[in-house]
């Protein structure tokens, strides 16, 4: 007998090897695939940001009442000194938070030419959660909703948006906008009179929207997209229709993520079996990263070709 586990514990140990080594590639190898799965998702958002780029500037060259509101009201400061214009826009943003629905301050930029044009613009894209348009000031001209603030110039989407030539676009980093109270990618577009710089444009999409108009066809194979924040809260996931649920992910994993900034992970989610995640962190080159973009579908199911 002990000649016989003798003579089959060398293959014992090699069976054991070679289940070790052949779980580790597997791994590794499917590990890589959710990591592109997680790229190709966070390219998808891109791209998306970027279309409602185009379609904002082909709509602001076929209507152009928007254009013409902003040079009209641009023509009011014209030749005045730079001071007074400063002096009226602090009085301003000091008065916007306050102002009833009905002050003419209020309703002179949500109801002009140039924020009908916009309103119109929002109803025909529901992803739009916001429009804000400002003057070469940076003052606060026309809007779909009621802003934060009065005066945007010292906002850095602002700043990137009045530095771009004409025709170009400027995708800001997944953040909470105030105003519109969604998680948005604020697409940037200004507005230009001649070769001048005349305002800026912000749209703000919202994330959610554009998260589910993607196609995905993994839930039944148990697989799954996600966005995670910084905080560990999922903001959308393809297993719950895209819609924010509360749920939270690992705090271990989420610090993980920031950290590494892409590549995959075997993560313990909460009340689920154990998870194969690829993972791509958005907005890292700012030094804060603003979201974590997830594929993942069940580790048991990866490692199953071992087990038959």
């Amino acid at each position: 007998m002990a000649l016989l586990v003798a003579a089959a514990l060398p293959f014992i140990v090699g069976l054991t090897v070679f289940e070790t080594i052949g779980y580790r590639h597997l791994l590794e190898e499917r590990g890589k695939y959710h990591h592109m799965e997680a790229l190709t998702l966070a390219r998808a958002l891109d791209q998306a940001a970027d279309a409602v780029g185009g379609q904002i500037h082909t709509w602001l060259a076929a209507q152009p009442a928007l254009g013409e509101f902003t040079v009209a009201r641009n023509r009011e400061t014209a030749g005045l000194p730079g001071e007074r214009i400063v002096a009226e826009t602090r009085r301003l943003e000091a008065l916007w938070p306050t102002l009833p629905e009905d002050d003419p301050l209020l309703t002179g930029v949500l109801w002009n030419p140039g924020a009908e044009s916009l309103a119109r613009f929002q109803s025909l894209n529901p992803a739009v959660a916001e429009i804000l348009a400002t003057d070469v000031h940076g003052r606060l001209i026309a809007a779909t909703g009621k802003s934060s603030d009065f005066d945007q110039a010292d906002e850095d989407w602002w700043r990137k948006g009045a530095a771009l030539g004409k025709g170009q676009v400027w995708t800001d980093i997944l953040r909470f906008d105030a105003s519109s109270e969604v998680f948005s990618l604020d697409v940037i577009v200004p507005l230009h009179q001649g070769g001048a710089l005349a305002g800026v444009v912000k749209v703000s999409v919202d994330v959610t929207s554009l998260f589910g108009g993607l196609a995905f066809d993994g839930g039944a194979a148990g697989e799954r997209w996600e966005i995670v924040l910084p905080d560990g809260l999922v903001l959308a996931s393809s297993r719950g229709g895209f819609v924010p649920g509360g749920k939270r992910f690992p705090q271990e994993a989420v610090r993980r993520m920031g950290v590494q900034g892409h590549g995959w992970m075997v993560t313990d989610y909460p009340d689920e079996d154990r998870r194969l995640t690829g993972f791509v962190t958005l907005g890292p080159e700012t030094g804060t990263e603003s979201a974590h973009v997830l594929f993942s579908s069940r580790r048991e199911d990866v490692v199953a070709p071992l087990q038959r």
